[in-house]
């Protein structure tokens, strides 16, 4: 059957004046719902990297191995895969308003169980803190596609690209916060009374998802708009979801050029530590001004793509990772730190240029009956990949060290490029024109 472009009713894009003029910054967030996902998320988002760093360093003091430490990544990716088809399937079915609020809920929960266990044993076995880690992947797997199929039901299609610059800089600049939370708050906490240092972690977080919930559970309902496959079974909804981000050109271009970049990408964390050690001293100064220098130029080019419109995605997306392939690959040559600092910089210029337009895109073009599952799609097929990037990164780092490592990651991603130049129809395409006004 074909499939048709399906925009959610503008009725449900509410814009009202805030007695906190947002507008002045973000104009997006003048759109009332779009405001209250967006302030439940950011909180959210801040207390997930707040907790974060703390929960890998609380399996590690809990006397876990490296390999541990290893284990509780790939679990915490596993659902993604696993549970991500079916999570988009939901999304199709149910009310998305319900499943983010319920996932809050969750997470909530399973956070309060974890700080009881650590009220009363500030020492618990490790096994509890994994299981809560994998728990809480669960449930942010169901979270995900839900948010991102309910975004174009609560904003003019004219905004959305912007909604969705706004979003992925609050992502970014999450984490920089969390680190100087964790450097300043816990860090003394954890010299003043260590025994309640990893508790209070979690009460944080699990005070953040009780936030989010709270603003998600003031949106309106978010029913797919569905029609006769109403009634068929979900493992008919899973092949149609398939079926149908496979029939659409750009889609499936976006598809499996993301599955490739994904798995270029995946050592960069493991090489970065590798070369902040053996060429820059190991500081930790060194590792936050690096990272530090990628996550500014993100936040500043997400908000700027916010206010620009981008005709061409597929073009959009070419050029930022040819810009991203081009730099990692100088990475090799770059032992002065400030280059190498300037490098990941330029890099985090391209990201978003490829990401948002072509987002926005699929967002828009994929009929609201199935965009939990597109969604949902990218999440997994992106989390299957990474783990054997990293893995197969990770051992070619042992055998060749970092340098060549740079050249074959900005190689990978040059072939990636030079493979979507053939994709007539993914250079070729337009955004699609808005179809609602907010009146």
């Amino acid at each position: 059957m074909p499939y048709t472009r399906v925009l959610g009713p503008s009725a449900l894009c509410q814009t009202t004046p805030d007695p906190v003029d947002f507008g002045v910054l973000f104009s997006v967030l003048r759109h009332r719902d779009f405001k209250h996902l967006w302030l439940g998320q950011a909180i959210s988002q801040l207390g997930d990297s707040l907790y974060f760093l703390v929960f890998l360093f609380m399996v590690k003091r809990l006397g876990g191995s490296d390999a541990m430490v290893g284990i509780v990544g790939a679990l915490q990716a596993l659902p993604y895969v696993v549970v991500g088809p079916f999570a988009g399937m939901l999304a199709d079915r149910l009310d998305r308003r319900l499943i983010m609020v319920m996932s809050d809920v969750l997470s909530t929960a399973i956070l309060g169980f974890l700080a009881v266990l650590l009220f009363f044993d500030s020492t618990p076995h490790v096994a509890w803190v994994m299981v809560s880690g994998f728990l809480l992947s669960c449930v942010n797997s169901v979270f995900v596609p839900a948010k991102s199929a309910a975004l174009p039901r609560l904003i003019p299609a004219e905004d959305l690209q912007e909604a969705n610059a706004l979003s992925m800089a609050t992502q970014n600049f999450a984490p920089l916060i969390g680190i100087g939370l964790n450097l300043g708050v816990l860090s003394t906490l954890e010299a003043i009374a260590p025994d309640y240092f990893f508790l209070v972690a979690v009460v944080l977080n699990m005070v953040t998802f009780c936030v989010s919930a709270s603003y998600l559970a003031r949106l309106p309902k978010l029913l797919p708009e569905r029609g006769e496959e109403d009634h068929q079974h979900p493992i008919q909804d899973l092949k149609d979801g398939f079926r149908m981000a496979w029939s659409e050109p750009v889609i499936r271009t976006a598809l499996w050029a993301g599955a490739g970049v994904s798995f270029c990408v995946a050592p960069f964390m493991i090489i970065h530590l590798r070369v902040n050690e053996e060429w820059y001293g190991g500081k930790f100064w060194t590792l936050s001004l690096f990272e530090g220098a990628f996550v500014l130029s993100m936040v500043i080019t997400s908000l700027a793509l916010g206010k620009v419109k981008i005709l061409h995605p597929g073009r959009a997306y070419l050029l930022g990772m040819t810009i991203i392939a081009i730099f990692v690959a100088a990475m090799a040559a770059s032992r002065n730190i400030w280059l190498y600092t300037l490098w990941n910089f330029v890099c985090g210029l391209g990201l978003p240029l490829a990401s948002i337009p072509i987002t926005y895109y699929i967002q828009v073009a994929t009929p609201d009956a199935f965009r939990g599952r597109v969604m949902s799609l990218f999440g997994m097929v992106s989390q299957a990949v990474a783990p054997i990037g990293m893995l197969i990164g990770g051992w070619l780092l042992s055998q060749v060290g970092p340098a060549p490592m740079f050249l074959f990651m900005g190689g990978g991603m040059g072939v990636m490029c030079l493979l979507l130049l053939a994709s007539r129809p993914f250079l070729a395409a337009r955004q699609p024109e808005p179809e609602s006004k907010t009146p």
